[in-house]
């Protein structure tokens, strides 16, 4: 009898940020999705200074289809609570959150899926964001 320590990743890619991160820096993800039934989880892990000076950090998620087609939205990622306290896993100098970014997903085309990032905050240069990490895992 087999068994597995959760979901099956079908995509794990870590990017670092050349900081301080500017609007015209995107970071770019492909992936493969082969299977049109199954439903998927996409994770964004988040590894910022434990000294960012904001609670929440904007940014624009734009996703390419294997058709072409390009849909954009902006999002507020939670870095911390209303306390104050980060809610990743944090140590003295920096912290990483796994943030879900799209839960039981299903893709109606097989093929390369891209997904660029781009921060949207008020400030054209952002300070602190060291790494992105985009998973995309079979939902369970």
């Amino acid at each position: 009898m087999l068994s597995s320590c959760g979901p099956q990743v079908i995509f794990e890619q870590k990017q670092d940020i050349i900081s301080p991160w500017k609007y015209k820096n995107g970071y770019t993800f492909i992936f493969d999705v082969a299977d049109t039934i199954i439903a998927y989880d996409l994770h964004l892990i988040v590894d910022h200074d434990a000294g960012f000076g904001t609670e929440n950090m904007y940014i624009k998620v734009q996703t390419i289809f294997p058709d072409g087609k390009k849909v954009e939205h902006p999002l507020s990622l939670q870095l911390a609570g209303g306390d104050g306290i980060w809610l990743g896993n944090c140590d003295n100098k920096d912290c990483k959150i796994d943030i879900l970014l799209a839960t039981k997903a299903y893709y109606k085309q097989i093929g390369k899926y891209t997904i660029s990032i781009h921060q949207h905050s008020r400030s054209e240069e952002l300070d602190g964001i060291n790494s992105l990490n985009l998973r995309v895992n079979h939902a369970e």
